[in-house]
């Protein structure tokens, strides 16, 4: 009982872990978008980023209801 429970314990961190590090990987790519789409038209798509926020924020629950699933 106790090696199963903390085997779901580091489950669920290295999940989080990772889930945190997709979301910081997503952020470091809308970036470089923004830039390289800034530099080419000289515009601001800041609407884009706020998109993009929303996508992590679902794609987050998304994969907390996975890992619900399989706890």
């Amino acid at each position: 009982c106790i090696g199963v429970n903390s085997f779901q314990t580091v489950l669920i961190a290295v999940s989080i872990t990772s889930i945190a590090f997709m979301v910081y990987i997503l952020f470091k790519m809308a970036d470089l978008l923004e830039t390289s789409v800034k530099r080419a038209t000289g515009y601001d798509h800041t609407f884009n980023k706020l998109y993009l926020v929303i996508f992590n924020i679902y794609y987050f629950n998304y994969m907390v209801n996975k890992l619900d699933e399989l706890v």
